[in-house]
């Protein structure tokens, strides 16, 4: 069913098409026509007809995946059937989330998600990096396992490839592996792709899909160009599309009124498409081909943004930001024990009292304890 935006579009004359073409052709160079997307493929997926995300080739290194949900057969963890309870099936997966993911904690939820009977947490809920979820009659025997962007991010360098290669395995077994989510993120921390501009790129056809055009949606204080500094957002699509776009400026968000760090970020779901696994190894081919705009945005990048940077530049700005608070609340407390003749040592220890060494705020929670002890107890 054509949506009200695609009849809109479909109205148009032919001069206004003409004038959408000529205006995006001005605002951005001629790599800009359908991003060298490929035409799309429909299969058919069980009963399902879906559509074969596309990708273009591309040079550089440029993305990376910051969320991602995939399926995969219980049999894969336990093929005798020898689990018994969730307990035990959870332990039949330590060693598949340890050595692809590094990941050594998890807690139990009081409930399942995502239609599954049981779910445990990966981390814990001040440090939630993802989720595993199984059980249930309708889930037809298959696990869930999720990864939050911080799972993401704090995942062992080049668990993409791992984890490739081992769906791969349960693909040729029969297992029927599947990504049904997969968010790609491009990190720009000079602030290049600005999210002021994106409206004007809307409407020259820069996000066009499918010969339609998504409906928009925008976040923040706009009409008031945010005046202070808590960050604007433009999204492309909606929650329930197979395809969405987030262009935001990440490190406002974070807290930081002058910061330049925008992020472009694209969730796959494949609620309508394939999603398919080569997603994991080559995500600049899949992010560049989403929309025409993207050839030109990532056309002169050629490295990714290391990790190490991204989790350093997040730190930096939410320990500013807390310490900015922590001024403002304790700062004249602080004043009165010194006036009191209380040492520095002493006022320190004065704040400390009763707060358990590894406890963070809830904040950095998710930052510090994973890098300074990767591999946590039971």
């Amino acid at each position: 069913m054509q949506t009200k935006a695609g009849k809109q579009r479909a109205a148009q004359t032919v001069g206004e098409r003409s004038e959408t073409r000529a205006a995006l052709a001005a605002e951005t160079p001629p790599t800009v026509n359908t991003g060298g997307q490929s035409q799309p493929v429909v299969v058919l997926d069980g009963r399902e007809l879906k559509i074969v995300t596309v990708r273009s080739p591309v040079l550089g290194n440029f993305s990376h995946i910051d969320s991602l949900r995939f399926t995969t057969k219980e049999m894969a963890f336990d093929p005798l059937r020898q689990c018994v309870t969730e307990f035990d099936f959870m332990d039949s997966m330590r060693h598949f989330l340890k050595t692809v993911f590094g990941f050594t904690t998890f807690e139990k939820q009081d409930k399942g998600r995502d239609f599954y009977l049981w779910s445990f947490i990966i981390g814990d809920k001040k440090c939630q990096l993802g989720a595993v979820s199984f059980g249930g009659d309708s889930q037809r025997g298959t696990v869930s396992i999720y990864l939050t962007g911080m799972g993401c991010l704090h995942a062992l360098e080049g668990w993409e490839q791992r984890l490739y290669t081992i769906l791969n395995q349960h693909k040729e077994i029969g297992y029927g592996p599947s990504l049904t989510r997969c968010d790609i993120a491009h990190d720009d921390i000079a602030g290049t792709i600005k999210v002021r501009q994106c409206p004007e790129t809307y409407m020259a056809g820069g996000f066009d899909r499918l010969h339609n055009r998504p409906l928009a949606n925008q976040a923040g204080n706009w009409i008031g160009d945010d005046p202070n500094g808590k960050g604007l957002t433009f999204y492309v699509g909606t929650r329930h599309s197979s395809q969405l776009l987030r262009v935001y400026e990440k490190g406002k968000q974070l807290g930081d009124s002058e910061s330049e760090w925008s992020r472009v970020e694209v969730q796959f779901s494949s609620h309508d498409r394939i999603l398919p696994l080569e997603m994991l190894i080559t995500p600049d081919e899949f992010l560049v081909a989403a929309y025409p705009v993207f050839a030109a945005w990532f056309g002169h990048w050629s490295k990714l943004e290391a990790k190490t940077l991204i989790k350093k530049k997040s730190a930096e700005i939410v320990l500013e930001v807390l310490e900015f608070y922590h001024a403002r609340s304790y700062g004249k407390l602080v004043n009165v024990w010194k006036r009191l003749g209380h040492s520095a040592e002493e006022i320190v220890t004065k704040i400390l009292a009763g707060i358990d060494p590894e406890q963070f705020p809830r904040r950095l929670a998710a930052l510090v304890p994973i890098v300074q002890a990767p591999a946590l107890s039971h």
